[in-house]
């Protein structure tokens, strides 16, 4: 049975009485509540009312649970932030108090908090009171906290708000024994525009994990989400995430602005970091493998490379992959740009043992300024797939020497850069600037040194003034392998003597293509009077032909020549034969019946209107 809480006809004196004897008759007192079963009167199904009281005593915040010497088994910490059930185990007495999931009372027991999600960050005492220029030192917090969730593999959600940190944290996830024992990590915050880790120190988040023998890193896995990493001003030293000898790091929407080094990985394989940015740091990312060297794929995934002083990215010995990722302001800072262009974008080296590679797809680079947007160093073997990625050029003054340079091209076939479906643009009004190049070639003397290969044909040069073969510089030793590039230029008329001359014209054009190897090109002169002297000759495309090709026929539509009607004029590309103004020639002849070849000499005063089209090999 059990009180009537409202009686028919309401509370009166009667009922009040009849109540009174109800519990008289049901005898609920302290020998009834401490009896087996007794807990039934209050609601529980078995055990003695002291065994519930005991299992839920409430206590405002760990301070009150410290002190505590009394029977209880478990506990509520009702304030806020800190709000949870903590278990007493009696069968551990060594672990330490953490200040968060297990705290040591008076008597020296363990009380254990009961996690049922994630790890949070405000348990451990974390405060999102940053204001811009002072707050609570949150570093103690974060260690204690990273720790605990380490312990348990539990996630740890450090929640919404700007935390600082006076001291860099560190993260030590290395286990002897088996190589079968692994230890994960993950650290999540309501986003990198919500949640942001502030260091005043000069380094950040530091992470360690350790080669067990015969396995790469011991599968260490770390993953990081929905925050930033930043300085309180901008000093551009210390790094704000360190990883060492891990496997399986991903981050998603982490963000980094300032530090000297954003990311800095050494010996991270298999490894995925994507929707996030890093902004205006020395280099905002160093990528080192010094240990393993295979199967270490590396992939950044719709990622900004923004306003790096240095580098956007130093990467040694890795396979590295971009996929639309955008690189931007090389050699901005906060205050305005870089004073020189020293700066390198994208600075790529292989591998000793050939087990590197670079691919970069949907990319593009825009608004640098420095020596080059991607470097590619082939000290070691490196091969790179650009796919389309655009290079584009936006003023006079912010802009890389070259877009992509190829050195130290030494190790002959084994260097070789794939392009396809890539712009190389020029966008906006600008004085031109000779000295740039859309790709510089350089290679050592004695190798083949680099090749690069058109996939298709579809390599965009639209620079508008900027010319391509003759912005090359450096180079020694290569070979182009199915570069397409398509162009016009201006035909030039010259004699084959020490006076080549000037010629008078009326129409002078020119248009090339080339496709592999082989240039075509068509030509329309006509012109009125000449003051050269000699053979004619007409100046080729600007692309150098193969010296050592032999002489290739041309096609030929003409009129107002002088020459008998009986013989033919037609000519040749004579590689060997240079022109003031390039390499190689047209060497206009003529042809009589019996098959005999003559040269044309430049007639001075004579009108001629000449159609020319023809091919050659490039050198």
């Amino acid at each position: 049975s059990k009180v009537t809480s409202a009686p028919v006809g309401g509370l009166t004196a009667t009922n009040v009485q009849a109540a009174l004897a109800e519990l008289d008759s049901e005898k609920i007192d302290a020998s009834s509540l401490a009896a087996s079963g007794g807990s039934a009167l209050v609601g529980y199904d078995s055990g003695t009312a002291q065994d519930v009281l005991d299992d839920a005593k409430p206590m405002a915040d760990y301070t009150a649970l410290r002190a505590y010497t009394g029977r209880a088994t478990g506990v509520r910490i009702t304030q806020a932030g800190l709000a949870g059930f903590f278990q007493r185990d009696d069968a551990d007495t060594i672990s330490a108090d953490n200040g968060g999931t297990i705290i040591v009372d008076g008597a020296g027991r363990r009380w254990k908090r009961l996690v049922t999600g994630d790890i949070q960050f405000s348990w451990f005492g974390g405060k999102a009171d940053w204001d811009g220029s002072v707050g609570t030192d949150n570093s103690p917090a974060l260690q204690a906290a990273g720790n605990a969730a380490l312990s348990i593999g539990a996630a740890l959600d450090i929640g919404s708000g700007y935390y600082l940190c006076a001291a860099k944290v560190t993260f030590d996830l290395r286990v002897s024994g088996s190589p079968a024992l692994r230890r994960y990590l993950n650290i999540k915050g309501a986003g990198s525009n919500q949640s942001a880790l502030i260091f005043s120190s000069t380094d950040g988040l530091e992470f360690i994990g350790a080669a067990v023998a015969g396995v790469n890193n011991g599968d260490h896995r770390l993953s990081l989400s929905g925050f930033e990493i930043r300085q309180p001003s901008i000093v551009r030293s210390g790094f704000a995430l360190f990883a060492k000898a891990m496997t399986k790091v991903k981050t998603n929407d982490v963000t980094v602005t300032g530090f000297g080094y954003g990311f800095d990985l050494e010996d991270v394989l298999s490894s995925h970091f994507a929707n996030g940015k890093i902004s205006y740091a020395g280099t905002n990312v160093r990528s080192r493998v010094n240990t393993y060297s295979r199967m270490n794929l590396t992939r950044f995934e719709s990622f900004g490379f923004v306003a790096a002083y240095e580098s956007f990215a130093d990467v040694q010995g890795c396979n590295l992959e971009f996929d639309t990722c955008g690189f931007e302001g090389l050699g901005l800072t906060t205050t305005g740009d870089r004073p020189d262009y020293a700066a390198i974008g994208l600075k790529y080296q292989g591998s000793p043992d050939g087990y590197a590679g670079l691919s970069l797809s949907n990319c593009y680079f825009e608004n640098n300024k420095g020596a080059a947007d991607l470097y590619i160093d082939a000290l070691w073997t490196s091969n790179a797939s650009i796919k389309s990625t655009n290079f584009n050029r936006v003023g006079s003054t912010r802009y890389s020497t070259a877009n992509i340079v190829l050195a130290n091209g030494s190790i002959g076939a084994e260097q070789h850069v794939a392009l396809e479906d890539c712009g190389f643009l020029a966008a906006g009004t600008y004085t031109p600037n000779a000295s740039r190049q859309k790709i510089d070639i350089q290679s050592s003397a004695g190798y083949s040194g680099w090749r690069i290969i058109d996939r298709g044909g579809n390599v965009g040069l639209y620079s508008g003034v900027d010319a391509y073969v003759p912005d090359f510089a450096e180079i020694t030793s290569y070979r182009l392998v199915q570069l397409s590039q398509k162009g016009t230029y201006t035909p030039v008329v010259e004699g084959d003597t020490a006076t080549p001359g000037v010629g008078t014209y009326t129409t002078r054009s020119g248009i090339y293509e080339r496709i592999g190897d082989m240039v075509f090109f068509a030509v329309r002169l006509n012109w009125t009077a000449h003051t050269g002297t000699g053979t004619l000759k007409v100046s080729l495309p600007p692309i150098a032909p193969d010296a050592t090709a032999p002489n290739q026929p041309i096609a030929l539509v003409y009129s107002g020549t002088s020459y008998a009607a009986d013989q033919q004029m037609t000519g040749y590309v004579r590689p060997a034969l240079n022109t003031t103004v390039g390499a190689g020639c047209v060497q206009m002849l003529r042809m009589k019946p019996d098959g005999t070849l003559n040269a044309v000499v430049i007639n001075t005063s004579a009108t001629y209107d000449i159609y020319i089209s023809g091919s050659y090999r490039a050198a």
